[in-house]
C-alpha cells in the first residue's frame, strides 16, 4: 500500500477501523486534520504488512469495542489484551451483548413479570410468588 496520508490510503488501512465511538470515527474533512491520527496512520505504515491475527483484533474487539458503562468492565479490554499477548482473536468475544448466565437468569424473571403486570395477573399468581421469592433473594 502507498504510505501517503490521503483518504484513500487511510481508509484501506487498519488504523482506520479502530475508533467506532471517538472523535476519530468521522469524515475525512475532520480526520485529516487530526495529527495524532496522522501518526498513528504513519507507524501502521512503518509497520509495513499487520499481521492477520492484528488485523481481526482490531476489526472485531477494539472497533467495536463498548463505549458505554459495561457492567463487564474492564473484561472486554482485559480480552484484547490477552489477544494480543497470545497473538490470535478468540472465539467469542466480549461485546455489548455478553452477559453471564446468572444476569441472563434474572433478567428472565424482570421480563416474565413485566410481561404478567401488562396482563393484569393477580399479584398472588403462583409463578410471581416464586419469581418474586427469587428476585427478593438477590
Amino acid at each position: 500500500m502507498d504510505r501517503e496520508w490521503c483518504k484513500e490510503n487511510y481508509e484501506r488501512s487498519i488504523t482506520s477501523h479502530a475508533w467506532a465511538g471517538v472523535p476519530y470515527h468521522a469524515d475525512w474533512e475532520e480526520i485529516q486534520r487530526y495529527s495524532q491520527l496522522r501518526a498513528i496512520f504513519g507507524e501502521e505504515m512503518a509497520l509495513g504488512a499487520v499481521p492477520n491475527w492484528a488485523a481481526e483484533i482490531v476489526d472485531r474487539m477494539i472497533g467495536p469495542l463498548p463505549t458505554c458503562g459495561h457492567y463487564t468492565f474492564p473484561h472486554p479490554v482485559l480480552q484484547i489484551c490477552e489477544a494480543i499477548g497470545e497473538e490470535k482473536c478468540p472465539e467469542f468475544v466480549c461485546g455489548c451483548y455478553t452477559a453471564d448466565s446468572e444476569h441472563k437468569l434474572l433478567m428472565s424473571y424482570y421480563v416474565y413479570c413485566l410481561d404478567a403486570w401488562l396482563k393484569n395477573a393477580p399479584l398472588e399468581a403462583e409463578p410471581l410468588v416464586h419469581a418474586h421469592s427469587l428476585l427478593s433473594s438477590e
